[in-house]
């Protein structure tokens, strides 16, 4: 860890796994990240990947990389299926049921197929109900809502995603997109009235 003000370091810590658990070295590496910090962690917030075995941790990461190269022919659709086949093996990893949401929703906005509205709110919902502290999967939803026209259910799902992680910023953006988007439709119906 460096201050960057200072340009000094402040702490450091090598971290392996005989394991290969990479969800539990990413877990130890938050810990010691936040006694350097003096964070307190809640016994709640370390477990980055909860719920999930080192394969299916592998797996959604997988998928991940997938999603981010989604302008590549046929990179949704090998999303999708890993993520699929990691579900079936491991039923409760909610951050892989909230990946499969937004991979859904990435489907959606490339062909407006109205199935893929379904399986995003499915699979977000899912991942809710698993984890109620799963911030991406309300993004998930206001992303999803607001591309409908649903800007009241986006800016709520925006507002759940900041009330568990008020620093995430895809739902800081969203709900500044929503927000710019209703305000512009206001504007424009007020300049219609007259």
């Amino acid at each position: 860890m460096v201050d960057a003000k200072r340009v000094r370091q402040i702490g450091s810590v090598d971290l392996q796994s005989d394991t290969g658990d990479l969800s539990a070295l990413e877990n130890d590496a938050v810990a010691h990240l936040a006694r350097m910090m003096k964070i307190r962690l809640s016994d709640g917030g370390l477990n980055v990947s909860k719920n999930s075995s080192p394969d299916a941790y592998s797996s959604y990461l997988k998928a991940l990389g997938y999603m981010q190269r989604n302008d590549k022919p046929g990179n949704l659709d090998l999303a999708i299926s890993t993520l699929a086949g990691t579900l079936q093996k491991n039923p409760n990893f909610a951050r892989g049921y909230a990946a499969l949401g937004e991979a859904y929703r990435l489907k959606f906005e490339s062909d407006h197929h109205p199935e893929w509205v379904a399986q995003s709110t499915a699979n977000s919902q899912k991942a809710i109900e698993i984890d109620d502290q799963m911030a991406d999967a309300h993004v998930t939803l206001g992303r999803l809502n607001a591309t409908l026209g649903k800007d009241d259910i986006a800016l709520r799902e925006f507002q759940k995603a900041l009330e568990i992680n008020e620093r995430n910023p895809d739902a800081v953006i969203g709900m500044a997109e929503v927000s710019e988007h209703a305000g512009r439709g206001r504007r424009e119906r007020h300049h219609a009235a007259r």
